[in-house]
């Protein structure tokens, strides 16, 4: 009988066992920062676009009909490089034209000087007159400025002749054709766009209140939010002079580095430090998240109960990626500074302590 009752003991034990097990979930350790306020060298956020320290829009500087067009958008071309050509027949043709009126001004030059050279031996001889000798004279300085106007007449035809090639003035890409082959060109009329895409500058307007805070070298900080690119560096090189209608003044920066992707006509969020300087609490944004109402959102730790309690704060941009908390927060207080979207509140935690 004994033997019984143990055996229904130890079976009674074996079936409450399992339940009284409870599966306990791990404490998330959260990484962290106590809250000190700091010295804020302000920055002032503003919008400008990206564009190339040198770019051309190119034009024939005589007038004719395109024969040649030898490059295509997007093509890359060197420094010289022939990019189009007109038909040089008519300008072959005033180069002769000039080159047989220098000639035929320069007969009669010659001609013209040794009769004046002849009359000026005869009138020292005293067997003509002045009016002579005057006459002489002035037909020799007529011909002298029939040979300078010949000699001008066919520069100018060599220049024009010339200029019936389109070569590059720089290294570069061709981001713009405006004509096609065998169309009529008049003179100054844009027909390619050539830009050098490996230098580029950030240009934006600085207002009136802000423009004794930068000067020439200055570093910059910008944000290109297309391609996802923050701290981009740059170096004020000009400062417009003149203010806009808006009080605001042209200033433009030339970036360090072009990384793959920049390109021209990008926005860009400019960065600029201010000279005054005060205290506030910053924060990395990681440690700001979005409630579900809209609101931003810290974690705050409670030593008290090992819990991160939901705080609703408000912040401003300070740079590229930390924020100015300007309310509700208060100094000494910890605050989680990853991870906060993952976390719930009065979830219990750990702080995070980084093995030695």
């Amino acid at each position: 009988f004994l033997l019984g009752l143990l055996a229904v003991a130890l079976a009674g034990c074996e079936q409450e066992s399992p339940s009284n097990e409870k599966l306990i979930a791990p404490i998330k350790a959260i990484q962290y920062l106590i809250v000190e306020p700091q010295v804020i060298q302000p920055q002032r956020q503003l919008s400008g676009y990206l564009r190339p320290t040198m770019s051309a829009q190119l034009s024939f500087k005589v007038a004719g009909q395109l024969t040649k067009l030898n490059v295509k958008i997007g093509e890359k071309v060197t420094l010289g490089q022939a990019i189009a050509s007109i038909d040089d027949t008519p300008f072959q043709y005033k180069l002769a034209q000039a080159k047989a009126e220098l000639a035929s001004a320069n007969a009669g030059f010659k001609e013209r000087s040794e009769n004046y050279q002849r009359q000026q031996l005869i009138f020292n001889q005293q067997l003509i007159n002045k009016n002579a000798i005057d006459k002489a004279q002035a037909e020799f300085e007529q011909a002298q400025s029939l040979v300078a106007l010949a000699q001008a007449k066919l520069s100018l035809a060599q220049r024009d002749l010339h200029h019936t090639i389109l070569r590059a003035p720089f290294n570069g890409m061709i981001t713009r054709r405006l004509i096609e082959q065998f169309e009529e060109v008049n003179s100054r009329q844009v027909i390619i766009e050539i830009q050098n895409k490996s230098h580029l500058e950030v240009t934006f307007l600085v207002p009136s209140t802000l423009i004794t805070d930068i000067k020439l070298k200055d570093d910059i900080l910008l944000n290109i939010p297309t391609v996802n690119y923050a701290n981009q560096r740059a170096k004020i090189t000009k400062i417009g002079m003149e203010s806009s209608m808006r009080g605001a003044y042209p200033v433009s920066a030339a970036l360090e580095n072009v990384l793959p992707n920049i390109h021209p006509g990008m926005a860009a969020d400019v960065f600029i430090k201010t000279k005054q300087s005060s205290r506030g609490i910053i924060l990395p944004e990681s440690a700001v998240m979005i409630a579900a109402n809209g609101a931003e959102q810290v974690f705050v730790f409670s030593k008290e109960t090992n819990q991160v309690i939901a705080r609703t704060v408000t912040s401003r941009l300070l740079n590229a990626n930390q924020l100015l908390i300007t309310s509700g927060l208060k100094a000494k207080e910890i605050v989680c500074t990853a991870g906060a979207e993952f976390l719930s509140d009065r979830q219990l935690v750990t702080l995070y302590k980084a093995a030695h």
